[in-house]
Order: C-alpha cells, then structure tokens, then sequence
C-alpha cells in the first residue's frame, strides 16, 4: 500500500484496538489517533511517515504498543510520553529525532523502548 494516509477515515473508527500498518510505503504526517481511544497498539513501522508525533497519542491511557520506527520522522519527542502509566513498547529508532528522550516516571509499565 502506499500514498497518504493522515486524512483517512479509518482514524475516526472508534472501536479500533489494533491499528496495524507496518512495512507500506505510506507517507506524510502521522494521522490523529487521539479520537481512537481504545487503542492498544498501533504500528505504523518501516513507513515513510514524515513530521512530529503529536503528544495527544500518548494520553490514550490503554496504549499498550507504539511501533512508529524507520520512518521519516522528526523535531523532539513529546515530553508527555512517559507519563503514560500503561506502555510497555516505544519503538522510535530509525527516524530524525532531535533533542533529548524526556524524563519517564518511576511508576510507568515502559519495558522496552528504542530511539
């Protein structure tokens, strides 16, 4: 699959638990999930994506799994992001970060993270 996918209507599907889209060739900003609020894992992996991660993502408070690696992505991670309680997995590696990994909270679920 490839093309845009910020604008598609399946962000507003709010039942969604599983947003799986690892290995396309899809590009341009990361689409707002934050509506999606039973998310439990998304992998937007090995994709073209380009822009920020938008600190909204991180409040969705049953986000078990975030996969956004090897992507084209840039500017700083959010400073939100270790103050969700339940993620286990931030996979951010292979992308254009810039700056410092912000400060995760003592009491986080965080087993496995790659910048």
């Amino acid at each position: 699959m490839a093309g845009s996918i910020s604008h598609s209507e399946c962000w507003s599907f709010q039942n969604t638990v599983e947003l799986l889209l690892d290995n396309n060739e899809f590009t341009g900003p990361l689409p707002d999930l934050s509506k999606n609020e039973k998310l439990v894992a998304v992998d937007l992996s090995r994709n073209r994506l380009t822009g920020g991660i938008d600190k909204k993502i991180f409040e969705l408070k049953d986000l078990l799994r975030l996969y956004l690696d090897s992507n084209e992505l840039s500017g700083e991670i959010p400073q939100n992001f270790g103050n969700n309680k339940n993620l286990e997995d931030l996979y951010l590696n292979d992308n254009n970060f810039t700056g410092k990994i912000p400060r995760i909270e003592d009491n986080t679920t965080l087993q496995n993270i790659r910048k």
